[in-house]
């Protein structure tokens, strides 16, 4: 009798156990970037396949999908990105990482024509000047070295503030109200050596946004 107790108390205990988990909610996270340049994709679905309970992934790439413990079928989709399917099982918090490769398709043949070819750096709105990275490497540099700051000296309503210096006066406003911002975080010291060399690598720089008006929510600059 005593060893049928102590089996009946321990297939109780595992029932109780099992019960308990199950019943709990875990966290499912991680971030979600191109398998091949680790670029973070923002805006990218993660769900449980088959069903509407999902999350979308932030401006960085990470997301948070809150989940009962078991058994899940995970599905991660992008524009232009081939689905990911994964099973996950939850019994505590999980993070999981996720990266999606490309979806290539063949297409026929396209033209592209165009009249003329506009050299001007490309307008993302209103008051407002975008130069890509590319377009910074072939500009003339200092000591051969491109420059993101020095490269918006090109733009219309942009004057140096001091000859052969990175600072700049922006429709005839001063250096100091300047904002100078890297993704989306401020930058206090945009420049070295006196101001003849700026802060930013330009192989950490894919574009950069000149505001030449003042949108409401950079406050003062």
């Amino acid at each position: 009798m005593s060893i049928m107790r102590i089996v009946i108390s321990y297939l109780f205990f595992v029932l109780l156990s099992s019960g308990l988990i199950y019943g709990q909610t875990f966290r499912l996270y991680g971030s979600v970037r191109d398998a091949r340049t680790g670029e973070a994709l923002s805006g990218a679905t993660v769900a449980l396949d088959g069903t509407t309970t999902g999350t979308a992934s932030n401006a960085y790439g990470y997301y948070v999908l809150n989940l009962t413990a078991g058994e899940h079928q995970v599905r991660c989709s992008y524009i232009g990105y081939a689905v990911h399917l994964q099973t996950v099982t939850l019994t505590a918090d999980v993070l999981l990482n996720i990266e999606l490769d490309e979806e290539t398709a063949t297409l026929d043949e396209v033209t592209v024509s165009a009249d003329r070819i506009s050299r001007a750096p490309e307008a993302v709105g209103s008051d407002v000047s975008r130069i890509t990275v590319s377009e910074i490497r072939r500009m003339p540099a200092l000591l051969g070295e491109p420059d993101a700051l020095r490269s918006l000296h090109t733009l219309p309503g942009v004057q140096v503030s001091h000859h052969g210096s990175v600072n700049m006066s922006v429709r005839g406003g001063s250096y100091s109200q300047n904002l100078v911002l890297l993704d989306e975080a401020p930058v206090f010291n945009p420049s070295h050596i006196l101001g003849f060399v700026s802060s930013f690598n330009p192989d950490a720089v894919s574009t950069v946004d000149l505001y030449k008006g003042v949108p409401a929510r950079y406050g003062s600059k």
